[in-house]
């Protein structure tokens, strides 16, 4: 007779942390993510039929749905417990499909945090399976699919082979291509700031800088150096007299608890780490870990969540926290009044709580002895802002004093820090993100001060800055495209594809990446749009909480998007341009195409004629997608521009000890660098005549920590990059991370891990 109750749980980490809290009349279980998808070769979706989904078994799950099945059979009473969102009630459902289980049922779960209290009170108030959410998931999938399954051959066919498009990952690549056309129609223009420092007669005698905002009553414009000096020697020649010294007070809120979006800007603004990265860390740490006696528990709470409401439970503990460490007048007295971005129709509005520590007693001074380094970052993040977030506001005197120096106006502001408040739990090096200035001296009106010195300084206007993985994400917030569980994808789904890469921690878009853009923002514009995408979004919020049904919003966005398709498979040009230059083999013009390694040119009449071109490092085809259009021929000036392609001599790659361009063994042509799957090599130039090939070997900086051997650029059988020794087979170090001479200590631990 079955006695044991069985939960089954989404990740099989939480086995071992929800096992230590229940006792032995329990039974945990893991899904393993999802069980149940559409198949991968075809739609699965039949859009003449209410958008019915065709669901199968994910591939390789057999093993664990069978184990799945014993349990349950084995068990008195059966929960689903997979994560308290969208993506969680349709494992939900689908695990109850699958295990005979009747969704109607009190058979649901759900905790946002995974400590002994919040599953056990989950088990005291178990619930039937939220359709309305299942609807909304199930929605988000079948859009997702309709345009990555119908989009997707028109760039294979028109562009290149092994493109995608994606719903949301089409406008977020939008928002990116958009930055840099503006970066590169950028025009930077020379301007100048001049700052007195002015001294008083107190006693001792106090200094301050002032900055001049107004020349003769009009606004500060200063152009060049000639305008700079003569403003210098008109302020050295002037008498500085205070005008006003305004006084007023203010409160500096402290900054709400974490949520998905702001954790993530806010660890990459602070620590450098990637979307993805944080994500995985918080997924730790809400997962569980060993603490010392305490055992494993989790250590935060539920990371994918939107909203910044604290349960009363949480908000006591805090209170009590602050009351101890700071004081009774530091602790706000009545929880935060947070106005919800939505309400949910039948349900807890804002079932999910802001991102916090599941215990305060547990410091991240304690915690360091059992996270690693990158894990304790982000707890300690996440608990100092909590922890601020609960306190009173800081009470600052903020100053302002506007000094007359002739027909000259200058300006100085300050702040005096009355009652620190949520402040007192911060270092001083972070009073300034809050707006708190260093305090001016005791100044009345009609004082008359010193000149110390006058400071000029020269600027260039700098163009927008590239999106950053934390503003990105700031403003795909903003815009209301795509929500909390996203975000991560989004950013890895468009580095994935190649449609934009990191450049010194910022977004940058590829070649392709414009390419791609340029087509979509042609040809689908009412799809690949802002305002449609995150109205989309609020679409699936309305599915999620009942008031409009899934079926009627799939069908409004189908006629429309149906009918797009139909036009650029007929109308969408082909991504191959025709130049002026002729080719060197036929006479043939030749064409600017797109291959799996980049830009290349090829002969216009393929297939009589192979003959094909690789285009030099110097080439940019991304500043010439910026600044003209795809399908005019200036692209033939363009390209001659930046490379000299009537010289080949430019594409051949000289021997590094002779100076000299390579033989090819086989046929004594000059072999020339291409690029292939596995990076550059060297091709005969005869080709396709003659197929001889070299491997070309790329050094890169730092020595073997295990012979003190170069290192060299390899590639896997999957493409991916690495570093090994020259020397092997002798010597078989290898690792996927650049390693340095400064760090040749790190490259022997990347070894010992990567082995």
């Amino acid at each position: 007779m079955p006695e044991k109750t069985l939960i089954i749980v989404e990740s099989p980490n939480k086995i071992k942390t929800i096992k230590q809290f229940l006792g032995q009349g329990y039974n945990v279980e893991a899904s393993v993510g999802h069980i149940r998808d559409l198949p991968e070769r075809k739609l699965g979706v039949d859009v003449k039929n209410g958008f019915d989904p065709e669901y199968i078994m994910v591939r390789g799950k057999n093993k664990v749905i069978n184990s799945l099945k014993k349990a349950v059979k084995q068990a008195a009473h059966v929960y689903l417990a997979p994560d308290p969102d969208r993506e969680g009630e349709a494992i939900s459902w689908h695990l109850a499909e699958i295990l005979g289980i009747n969704p109607q049922d009190s058979c649901r779960i759900t905790f946002n945090a995974i400590t002994r209290e919040a599953v056990l009170k989950a088990l005291d108030n178990p619930h039937p399976i939220d359709m309305d959410l299942v609807y909304a998931q199930q929605s988000r999938r079948i859009l997702d699919r309709l345009v990555g399954y119908r989009l997707s051959p028109i760039l294979w066919k028109k562009i290149r082979r092994g493109l995608s498009a994606g719903r949301v990952q089409s406008v977020a690549l939008l928002l990116v291509c958009q930055r840099e056309t503006e970066r590169l129609a950028f025009t930077s223009e020379e301007y100048w700031t001049i700052t007195a420092l002015l001294r008083t007669d107190n006693k001792p005698p106090e200094s301050f800088s002032v900055k001049l905002v107004k020349i003769d009553g009009e606004k500060c414009e200063i152009h060049d150096e000639k305008a700079a000096k003569e403003l210098e020697e008109r302020l050295e020649a002037a008498t500085f007299t205070i005008q006003n010294f305004v006084i007023k007070a203010s409160n500096r809120q402290a900054p709400l608890p974490f949520v998905t979006s702001t954790l993530q800007q806010d660890a990459f603004r602070r620590f450098g780490f990637p979307v993805k990265k944080t994500m995985s860390l918080a997924q730790r740490l809400y997962e569980g870990r060993a603490i010392g006696d305490r055992g494993v528990m989790g250590l935060v709470t539920y990371i994918r969540t939107d909203s910044y409401r604290v349960e009363k439970q949480a908000f006591n503990m805090a209170r009590r926290y602050i009351i101890d460490q700071y004081g009774e007048e530091y602790a706000l007295r009545y929880p935060r009044k947070i106005k919800s971005k939505k309400k949910k129709k039948g349900r807890v509005e804002d079932a999910h709580e802001a991102i916090r520590p599941t215990d305060l007693t547990i410091t991240s001074e304690e915690a360091s002895g059992y996270l690693k380094p990158d894990e304790l970052k982000l707890y300690s993040l996440i608990y100092a802002r909590f922890v601020a977030s609960q306190m009173q506001a800081a009470k600052l005197e903020n100053q302002e004093v506007t000094v007359i120096a002739d027909d000259l106006m200058l300006k100085a502001q300050g702040s005096r820090l009355l009652f620190p408040g949520f402040l007192a739990s911060m270092p001083r090096t972070r009073y300034s993100e809050f707006g708190v200035k260093p305090s001016l001296p005791t100044l009345e009106k009609g004082m008359i001060l010193n000149l110390d010195s006058v400071n000029t300084e020269q600027f260039f206007t700098q163009p927008p800055p590239r999106y950053s993985e934390g503003s990105l994400v700031k403003e795909l917030e903003r815009l209301g495209i795509g929500r909390p569980s996203t975000y991560a994808s989004i950013i890895s789904t468009l580095k994935s594809r190649k449609y934009a890469l990191s450049e010194k921690k910022r977004i940058k878009p590829t070649d392709m990446g414009m390419v791609v853009n340029d087509r979509m923002k042609r040809h689908f514009p009412e799809i690949i749009n802002i305002d449609f995408t995150a109205s989309m979004e609020e679409d699936l919020d309305n599915i999620e909480d009942g008031s409009k049904h899934w079926v009627e919003i799939l069908s409004g966005f189908y006629d429309v998007f149906s009918k797009k398709v139909k036009s650029a498979e007929k109308n969408m040009e082909k991504v191959r341009i025709k130049t002026d230059i002729e080719c060197s083999s036929c006479g043939s013009p030749l064409m600017l195409q797109f291959g799996r390694n980049g830009e290349f040119l090829a002969c216009s009449g393929y297939p009589k004629c192979k003959r094909t071109m690789n285009l030099p490092a110097g080439f940019s085809f991304l500043e010439y997608m910026s600044m003209k259009d795809l399908d005019n021929g200036s692209i033939s000036i363009f390209i001659k521009d930046k490379v000299d392609l009537e010289n080949p001599e430019q594409l051949v790659e000289p021997d590094p000890e002779t100076g000299k361009p390579v033989v090819c063994p086989k046929c004594a042509g000059t072999m020339i660098s291409r690029n292939g799957r596995f990076g550059p090599f060297l091709s005969c130039s005869n080709y396709p005549k003659c197929k001889g090939t070299q491997k070309i070997i790329q050094y890169v900086e730092g020595v073997c920590p295990d012979c003190s051997g170069r290192l060299t650029v390899k590639y896997s059988k999957r493409g991916r990059r690495f570093f090994g020794c020259e020397k092997y087979p002798d010597c078989k170090y290898a690792t996927y991370r650049k390693p340095s001479l400064e760090k040749k200590k790190k490259a022997e631990v990347d070894g010992q891990e990567d082995a």
